[in-house]
């Protein structure tokens, strides 16, 4: 083992204890009790042993221990000498390149100094040549456009023949054809505005004959205590129309949303008024149902639908409220709808009564109009309007609907028709804010009977 400590640990006191150690180990083989040639083998191979654990020690001396003594200590001195010249060298470099760069800044910074210098002075003397004339063009612009193009003031003349002169030839070209479409425009415009405005005196006109077709308030309220009536036309004219006729004992209302609005509603509501007079006035029909078939027919007649097959018409709440003489605290009510409802109010409830689904005119599938007929007592209310109130959207585009409209009359019912009428525009005010344009007429008409 003290082989191995010497190998391990390097240190040449571990190699004289195996010089001691051999010594004793060949004293001990002759003291054996074996043969003469075992022997001898023996001893020669301890003897071996002990010679090349010595070249081995010398071999690792002359290698040296550590690396203070023998060949490690030179080659690590050698090491630290090319460390310390490769140091010095990269020292150099560095230095060398360090100058070098500070010689590029050095002569970059001069060639752009240079390089300003000479901007500066090409730019400073293509100003002189250029800057004279370009003012006086452009002074001579600010004068036109300050003066609306007005032909009166001409254009400043550059004789120059270089890319100045070019321009202000192009400019005053430019502005010779704009006086030609000034005065075209203008001429067309004249026109327009001449045709716009018999169009609107027009519309106007019309106006005052569509109003003029409607009920007066006054003829409203000598027939019933209270009542209101909420017509807002999306337009100067209106699709939508309210229509009363009365007599001795009985009472004719309607309220009718026409297809479209505008002056292609107002020319429908013109002749859905028309042909209710002929109907009930002169025909002297008094049945619900009836009337809006006879109606239906005589708008089929009236604009050739049969031939043409557009579907123009009108959505109606046709209502008889009558007395009964017998009864004289209840009054009687016959309701037929086309595709509008009646709704009304009584004894603290709130009903509605559906119209058939089948408008007026057009090519809509056959279904007969049915008669409602019911008993209220005085007091009640009925209300009757057109689908504008229910569509009209707000902001977000979402609709009005007819269950709030319905939710709202629920809670007003208890008002004066009065009061109920101004709460109705203020909750479809309050849903238009934000400036959302009235998409469509509206008509809503209150009654109490």
């Amino acid at each position: 083992m003290t082989g191995y400590d010497f190998i391990i640990r390097k240190d040449r006191a571990y190699a004289k204890k195996v010089d001691s150690i051999t010594q004793k180990l060949k004293d001990d083989i002759q003291l054996k009790a074996i043969n003469v040639e075992e022997k001898k083998r023996l001893i020669n191979l301890v003897e071996r042993y002990l010679i090349d654990f010595l070249d081995l020690v010398a071999l690792e001396e002359k290698i040296g221990f550590t690396n203070r003594s023998g060949l490690r200590k030179d080659l690590n001195d050698s090491f630290k000498s090319i460390k310390n010249t490769i140091g010095a060298i990269n020292q150099t470099l560095l230095t060398k390149s360090n100058q070098r760069h500070r010689y590029i800044q050095q002569s970059s910074l001069i060639v752009l100094i240079l390089f300003i210098l000479s901007f500066i002075v090409f730019s400073f003397t293509i100003s002189r040549i250029l800057s004279r004339p370009v003012k006086k063009l452009s002074d001579s612009i600010h004068e036109i456009v300050s003066q609306d193009f007005s032909q009166k003031v001409p254009l400043v003349e550059i004789r120059q023949k270089d890319e100045v002169g070019h321009l202000a030839n192009d400019f005053s070209f430019m502005l010779e054809r704009m006086h030609d479409y000034i005065g075209e425009i203008k001429s067309k415009s004249s026109n327009l505005e001449q045709q716009q405005r018999l169009l609107m005196d027009s519309i106007r006109y019309a106006q005052q004959i569509q109003s003029a077709i409607l009920p007066e308030s006054e003829e409203i309220q000598l027939i019933f205590d209270e009542s209101f009536v909420m017509y807002r036309p999306a337009e100067l004219v209106s699709g939508d129309f309210y229509w009363l006729n009365a007599n001795e004992n009985k009472v004719f209302l309607a309220v009718v949303d026409c297809t479209g609005h505008g002056v292609p509603g107002a020319f429908m509501s013109m002749i859905g008024n028309t042909l209710l007079n002929k109907i009930v006035k002169e025909n002297q029909s008094q049945n619900p149902s009836d009337i809006l078939e006879e109606l239906h027919i005589e708008v089929k007649i009236a604009l050739h639908q049969e031939k043409h097959k557009n579907d123009d018409g009108m959505d109606v709440a046709f209502c008889v409220i009558e007395k009964l003489p017998h009864s004289p605290n209840e009054v009687k009510v016959v309701f037929a709808g086309a595709k509008r409802p009646l709704w009304y109010y009584s004894n603290g409830e709130f009903n509605e009564i559906r119209g058939t689904k089948r408008s007026i005119g057009g090519q809509s599938k056959y279904r007969p109009f049915e008669n409602h007929a019911f008993i209220l007592p005085k007091g009640s209310l009925l209300y009757l309007t057109s689908d504008g109130f229910n569509d009209q959207h707000n902001l977000e585009r979402k609709k009005f609907g007819k269950m709030q409209l319905m939710e709202l009359i629920k809670q007003n019912a208890n008002l004066p028709l009065v009061q109920q009428a101004t709460n109705y525009q203020q909750a479809l005010d309050d849903h238009m804010q934000g400036g959302v344009k009235q998409r469509d007429d509206i008509t809503f008409v209150g009654i109490k009977l």
